[in-house]
C-alpha cells in the first residue's frame, strides 16, 4: 500500500467516543489527526496485527516491528487498550465470516478482544426513537 494510506505497518483500532458511542475506526494516523483537529476524545487505542502466531510452534513474532501502538496511543493521547496478535484462529474464523470470539473463544486474539471489551465504557442509553411513559391528564 502507498505511504499514509494505512498499511500493514501501522494497522490499529481507535475507538472515538462521539456521544457515549464507540465507533471503529481504521487508519489510525488518520484517525488521530481527526480527533486532534476536531476536538474529538479518543477513548484508546488496540494495536491490531501486534504480532504473528505461529501456528507450529505458538512463539509470536512481532512481523510488523513492536510499539506501534503504544506511540499512537502517547500521541492521540488515550490508553493502549491491547493488542490483538494474528494467528490461524482468527484468520480462520475471518475466512469463514464469524468473529473470532465465537469461532475460537480460547484463541488469543478472542481472549484479548475479550478482555478488551470489557474494560471499554457501556455507553450512555439515549431516548431517541423512544416513546416516554407519560400520560394526559385531565382536570
Amino acid at each position: 500500500m502507498a505511504s499514509g494510506k494505512g498499511g500493514v505497518g501501522i494497522m490499529s483500532v481507535g475507538f472515538f467516543v462521539p456521544d457515549e458511542r464507540p465507533v471503529v475506526w481504521r487508519g489510525p494516523m488518520r484517525v488521530v489527526r481527526m480527533a486532534v483537529e476536531t476536538g474529538a476524545t479518543v477513548a484508546g487505542v488496540v494495536e491490531n496485527m501486534s504480532a504473528l502466531v505461529c501456528h507450529c510452534c505458538r512463539e509470536p513474532t512481532a512481523i510488523f516491528g513492536s510499539g506501534g501502538g503504544a506511540v499512537l496511543a502517547a500521541e492521540a493521547g488515550a490508553p493502549l487498550l491491547g493488542q490483538v496478535v494474528l494467528d490461524i484462529e482468527l484468520r480462520e474464523a475471518g475466512d469463514r465470516g464469524v468473529p473470532v470470539v465465537l469461532a475460537a473463544p480460547e484463541a488469543a486474539p478472542a481472549r484479548e478482544l475479550t478482555r478488551i471489551a470489557g474494560i471499554l465504557p457501556a455507553p450512555r442509553p439515549v431516548l431517541v426513537g423512544r416513546s416516554l411513559p407519560l400520560s394526559v391528564v385531565s382536570r
